[in-house]
């Protein structure tokens, strides 16, 4: 294999910064899902062990099934 050819690109600088700040935005969404889904999992964990604060192992055993 040779090295790669870079070609220059069409794309101008305001639609690179653009393509850039949607893809963070993109990122912050989907992190945004993946720590909602962790919170409902904890709350299932207290609503089902009632009063008492739910101890870590037992979080792990309940998140894992």
């Amino acid at each position: 294999m040779g090295m790669p050819v870079i070609t220059p690109s069409t794309t101008t600088r305001s639609q690179a910064v653009t393509d850039i700040i949607e893809s963070v935005a993109l990122q912050e969404t989907a992190l945004s899902h993946i720590l909602n889904a962790e919170g409902e999992k904890i709350q299932k964990v207290v609503a089902k062990q009632g009063q008492g604060k739910p101890t870590k192992i037992y979080v792990k055993r309940f998140t894992t099934r």
